[in-house]
């Protein structure tokens, strides 16, 4: 079972540890955490850049040459990326800055380091990246391309830093579940067992109204001292509570499905 730690603090909003502390808390308290991979640890100035000017590359049919505005500055990159349009914001590593592996989906220990330098005798002071070279891929990124640079949303602002608009300043987690806890088996198990294990507040998005009308059919068992709920099924499959039961005689109590608009 494997969750980002961003999603574990979407359900427990008041979580504020670190990676180390997550695992080993968790872990005592019986979640045990195997180890957790760190997205962004082989990403370094990395920012939102906007091609403004293209032009084809004096000596390389394949090559264009990018005027690219990063916010503080506009520098020139030469790329082969097919996908390459003017108006379009883009993911650029900057002199000095790191990717983490290769436009293939291969990975670098400590990642690859990108430098000032020339292509074809044409100075490239960057390099636009595939959502591959930053570490990811298509599963996670739909709407990256097959081949070629990713490409930002218009409303993504120039400068930016682009690992943090992509979601990339964060962790997954590797747990081992044992055959017991089925619960965890889910974000949302997790997300509990967390919240139980820092003291904190599970978020209201885990724990709201499971009467709601429309959405689940109650399972009821009704005696001569009171109506109990036993069970909730929700209509779709995906989700299924229940709740303690008293007073109620087996002999005596008879079953019925509620229609869901009541």
């Amino acid at each position: 079972m494997n969750t980002s730690l961003s999603w574990i603090k979407a359900y427990v909003p008041d979580l504020n540890v670190t990676e180390q502390e997550y695992t080993d808390a968790m872990t005592l308290s019986g979640t045990k955490v195997e180890g957790y991979e760190k997205m962004d640890a082989d990403l370094d100035k990395i920012v939102v850049g906007q091609i403004e000017k293209i032009e084809r590359h004096p000596d390389a049919d394949k090559l264009v040459v990018c005027q690219v505005n990063i916010g503080s500055e506009k520098i020139q990159i030469v790329t082969g990326a097919p996908n390459v349009e003017e108006g379009q914001k883009v993911p650029v590593v900057l002199d000095g800055g790191r990717v983490a592996g290769g436009h293939d989906g291969s990975l670098t220990k400590g990642g690859i380091e990108i430098k000032k330098g020339k292509l074809r005798g044409v100075e490239s002071c960057g390099m636009m990246c595939s959502i591959e070279e930053l570490g990811s891929t298509r599963d996670m990124y739909p709407e990256a391309p097959e081949n070629g640079i990713y490409i930002f949303p218009d409303d993504v602002e120039v400068g930016a830093d682009a690992v943090e608009v992509l979601g990339l300043h964060d962790a997954v987690f590797e747990y081992e579940v044992t055959s017991n806890r089925v619960d965890c088996f889910s974000v949302i198990g997790i997300a509990r067992e967390a919240a139980a294990t820092f003291g904190k507040c599970l978020s209201s998005d885990c724990t709201r109204d499971w009467k709601r009308r429309g959405c689940f059919r109650l399972y009821q068992g009704r005696s001569k001292e009171s109506g109990t709920l036993l069970a909730l099924l929700c209509e779709s499959g995906k989700k299924y509570q229940n709740r303690p039961v008293t007073g109620m005689d087996a002999e005596k109590t008879c079953f019925r499905w509620y229609p869901s608009d009541q």
